[in-house]
């Protein structure tokens, strides 16, 4: 159980996680250090301390028992992807889509803020824009849900 009004999905356990590289790592991205990618979950040049790096495709589920009211995060593609890369950032609640991003290619982010009320089953997706997944380092920088009672 978590107590406050904040918790950050990446501290949180998840029912399902998968990625489509570098694994499945919370607050740090997961590729092996031979890559020389670095740990750091960038995006558009902004840090995020906390987050779920979600290289395409991937899909995290959480259990949220309908006892949050909103989510939050910034999406976007890690810095250093490629050019051509492009990531598509999906929010589904109890099987019915709350959020889609627009088609971001680096260094574009997207702020979502959604209403999350009565939501048992949160389940974020991402995927990609292009027919490849080279490089498309999506990540949910600072995903978070919030109680507003």
């Amino acid at each position: 159980t978590v107590e406050g009004e904040t918790c950050h999905l990446s501290d949180a356990k998840w029912e399902k996680a998968e990625s489509g590289w570098a694994g499945t790592p919370r607050d740090r991205w997961g590729a092996d250090p031979v890559y020389g990618q670095g740990l750091f979950l960038d995006i558009a040049g902004k840090l995020h301390e906390k987050g779920l790096p979600a290289h395409c495709p991937a899909e995290h589920v959480f259990a949220t028992a309908g006892k949050w009211d909103r989510f939050q995060a910034t999406v976007g593609l890690r810095d250093g992807a490629a050019d051509s890369a492009r990531a598509i950032f999906i929010v589904n609640g109890d099987g019915k889509e709350l959020f889609r991003s627009a088609q971001l290619p680096p260094a574009k982010t997207e702020e979502v803020d959604i209403d999350i009320s009565g939501v048992k089953s949160l389940r974020l997706l991402t995927e990609s824009g292009q027919e490849s997944t080279h490089t498309c380092w999506a990540v949910w920088g600072s995903a978070r849900v919030i109680r507003e009672k």
